[in-house]
């Protein structure tokens, strides 16, 4: 098979087309004095990207002061490694196959972070872009597949929203030996498979990258009770309704202020799940804890009246976010 032309080029007069770019570099000191006498820049990549997408073959391949590198993860459609945090790195590996919003340290070339991804966020029916007319770019996560067809260079979500991805780039993570094309998950879909899939573009020709991979849950609430040894006529727990995501909890004895426990509870099946819990204080949040979905409940000691409470379920796991705060007491 004939290989893709490579561009050779030599002298310094291409170093301003790497300007704000990550490049992978080799140097070669032919003389031993410490100074390179010849560099090469093999590839570059703008550090700008605007997702990330972990395959199947993510994994760690370094660690140091500066932060953790992790190959075998996508930014906008292309394979490569990048540094980033060590919980950034749990999160991609425990997560692959999901599509993130990322955020670069990027303002100063000088800064020694500079290319590193500080921040990631889930692209979840919450936060995606669902109707796209006349621009793109803003990933779409498909949260409904029951309709979906590929005609052609076609793909069909509904009536209302379809995509040409004549051109569009087809990133598809599966754990099979084999390689699936865009077609055979769509007709996998349509044999009652589950697949989580994005589309980054729009409808006129302009669709970018077609990320194909895990599909997000949709049981992530949370549940307050009071606690086994609290009897029922002591304390009032209404959950949330349509209009807010709030748990109100009444005490209703004065005697018990102060005295009573609550447990809370996440309601999910992912052994990737977890929530925090943080106290709420004239107007200032402090992290009380962070529970795993193995750990169970959280139980809250001793409410009082005022005390406020948020428990968040991970906002970068689930497929929607759920945030509940909860009043002790009133």
């Amino acid at each position: 098979m004939p290989m893709a032309p490579t561009l050779l080029y030599t002298g310094t007069a291409n170093l301003p087309d790497y300007n704000w770019q990550s490049v992978e570099v080799f140097y070669d000191d032919e003389d031993g004095d410490n100074i390179a006498d010849y560099v090469y820049i093999k590839t570059f990549r703008s550090v700008h990207g605007d997702y990330v997408f972990a395959t199947s073959g993510a994994h760690q391949i370094s660690s140091n002061d500066y932060g953790v590198t992790v190959e075998g993860v996508y930014v906008d459609g292309e394979l490569t490694t990048v540094t980033t945090t060590p919980e950034i790195a749990h999160e991609l590996i425990a997560n692959q196959g999901k599509l993130y919003f990322a955020t670069w340290t990027a303002d100063d070339s000088d800064d020694a972070n500079y290319g590193k991804l500080h921040d990631i966020t889930l692209v979840n029916e919450a936060r995606d872009n669902d109707i796209q007319i006349l621009f793109g770019g803003i990933a779409n996560y498909l949260e409904d597949t029951s309709n979906l067809r590929l005609v052609g260079n076609t793909l069909y979500v509904d009536g209302r929203l379809s995509y040409n991805v004549t051109n569009a780039n087809e990133v598809i993570f599966q754990n099979n030996t084999y390689e699936m094309t865009l077609a055979d998950v769509v007709k996998a879909i349509q044999e009652g498979a589950d697949y989580g899939i994005w589309v980054v573009g729009n409808r006129y020709n302009n669709t970018t990258t077609v990320y194909v991979g895990t599909k997000l849950e949709e049981t992530n609430t949370i549940s307050v009770n009071r606690a086994a040894d609290v009897a029922a006529e002591d304390v009032s727990i209404v959950g949330p309704t349509s209009m807010t995501n709030d748990w109100t909890v009444t005490i209703n004895d004065k005697n018990d202020d102060g005295q009573l426990d609550l447990v809370v509870d996440m309601n999910a099946v992912s052994q990737y799940a977890y929530f925090t819990v943080e106290e709420l204080v004239n107007g200032h949040k402090t992290l009380l804890d962070t529970y795993e979905q193995s750990d169970g409940a959280a139980t809250l000691n001793d409410v009082a009246e005022g005390d406020v409470c948020h428990h968040c379920v991970h906002r970068v796991r689930w497929h929607r976010l759920h945030c509940c705060s909860v009043a002790r007491c009133r």
